[in-house]
């Protein structure tokens, strides 16, 4: 079994979809500029793989992929003078682009019957390509810390790493 998307698409707005994360206020005329513009979740292209092969003797192997094209973010001022809370937008939202992310893992399993139930064995490989995608950056004209300035990556995928478990179906 093998089901593969690929989503084009925008994401447009002036407020995030998490509000909790919010850096949309309404306080004139410090939150009324560049707020509409790309979200945090624009990427362009959206490419999806999963799938499964059921294999003699109970073996098994799936797979899931996917890779998305540049997403967008905006440097910010958070240091405004006389602005009382909330993020200055120096540019247009979303008018820089960071790198593509991807990723692919893969999982093998064993089942063995015993009785009426079905255990299966699993070992799983997560980001096999060991890939070091962005998934953040110093998006503050001041920069993140001692150690970021504006545009560095802040935050990075997880490398490469392994999982052993078991399903139980009954």
């Amino acid at each position: 079994h093998l089901l593969a998307s690929w989503v084009i698409s925008d994401s447009k707005g002036s407020m995030e979809v998490n509000t909790a994360n919010a850096n949309s206020f309404d306080v004139y005329p410090y939150h009324f500029v560049n707020r509409y513009g790309y979200l945090g979740n624009q990427s362009r292209h959206r490419l999806k793989l999963s799938g499964y092969m059921l294999f003699p003797y109970g073996f098994s192997m799936a797979v899931n992929g996917w890779w998305d094209s540049e997403y967008r973010w905006t440097p910010l001022d958070l240091q405004v003078p006389g602005m009382p809370w909330g993020e200055l937008f120096l540019e247009p939202r979303g008018s820089r682009d960071a790198g593509v992310y991807h990723q692919l893992d893969l999982q093998l399993g064993k089942s063995l019957d015993v009785g009426p139930v079905r255990l299966e064995l699993l070992a799983r490989v997560i980001n096999v390509l060991d890939s070091e995608c962005t998934w953040d950056v110093c998006a503050n004209v001041t920069g993140c810390g001692e150690d970021f300035e504006l545009g560095d990556t802040i935050l990075w995928q997880q490398p490469r790493h392994y999982e052993i478990g078991f399903r139980v179906e009954f």
